[in-house]
């Protein structure tokens, strides 16, 4: 039986691999598609994510989620996936309108008419925590949360925070404080788990191929970690909830700072067998890899 799965995401460059992946992945059931704003606002992810999915050729709906952080305005990473989101990509439109329901009421409904759904999260925890804060009996319904997120000892946007994390840290303060099961693809794994190169992406001779091409080789050029490679953060949390072989996990309880100091959206770990997070510590880069090229190939 296929797992049920709402993907929630800020489309983005490797947010948009990793939908890519998501998308042709015959074992999950995709049951909708939530934006919010993050590396770019949120009207153009929302946009990215209608266009990818019909670059995918899918019926998946996509929700307009929450446009701001909790409790503060929103930064974006604009400077890194360009205006649009897609780097040099100008995805081609698509007629489909987003859903009438907003994101967050999309989440209870969708996960308490299932009887229970996993949720990826590929951007600021933002939605997620205004469910959780609006329906009291949500976790009832959620099996499990996958997300891209957050740093042991290093930063993407100060030298102490990962960006998902900073965007909006009181949000994930309580989506980790929640008490329900979470997998995690910190920056210490995901900044190693590379592209080292478009070609064969390129060769695969079909649209989708040819834009995982192209975004391979901005995030190569960008070499924003001088790694000569394109990090794949967001595809990771995705590889490993389709393939749990693709990393290996340890048990950490990690707490979140929301303060207004240089420290804000710092996560500090602790190792502990029952720890509130499940963190990928090490990933084959090489079975990860061949994932996304294979998936691409089936498109």
């Amino acid at each position: 039986m296929n797992r049920k799965v709402i993907i929630d995401t800020d489309p983005g460059v490797d947010d948009a691999i990793a939908l890519l992946l998501a998308m042709k992945e015959e074992s999950i059931d995709i049951k909708g598609i939530i934006s919010v704003g993050g590396n770019i606002a949120v009207d153009i992810t929302s946009r990215n994510a209608l266009d990818l999915v019909a670059l995918a050729a899918r019926d998946i709906p996509v929700y307009k989620g929450e446009g701001k952080p909790l409790y503060k305005e929103l930064e974006t990473a604009s400077h890194i996936h360009g205006k649009d989101g897609m780097g040099p990509v100008r995805l081609e439109r698509t007629n489909k309108e987003l859903e009438d329901l907003d994101g967050v009421s999309a989440i209870y409904k969708i996960a308490k008419e299932e009887g229970g759904i996993d949720i990826i999260c590929l951007g600021p925890l933002t939605n997620i925590a205004k469910a959780l804060l609006k329906y009291d009996d949500l976790k009832e319904y959620i099996n499990a949360l996958y997300i891209m997120g957050a740093s042991e000892n290093m930063g993407n946007v100060t030298k102490y925070a990962e960006f998902n994390i900073y965007a909006d840290p009181d949000a994930a303060k309580i989506v980790f404080e929640s008490g329900l099961p979470i997998y995690l693809a910190g920056l210490e794994v995901t900044t190693k788990t590379v592209v080292k190169n478009s070609s064969d992406f390129a060769k695969i001779g079909n649209k989708v191929g040819d834009v995982i091409a192209q975004l391979v080789d901005y995030f190569i050029d960008l070499d924003f970690y001088h790694s000569n490679s394109a990090v794949m953060h967001d595809a990771l949390a995705v590889a490993y909830y389709i393939n749990n072989k693709v990393g290996e996990i340890k048990s950490y309880n990690i707490e979140v700072n929301t303060s207004d100091s240089e420290l804000r959206g710092k996560t500090t770990y602790k190792e502990n067998e029952d720890g509130n997070v499940n963190v990928i510590v090490s990933a084959d880069n090489d079975l990860f890899v061949n994932m996304l090229l294979n998936s691409a190939s089936k498109y």
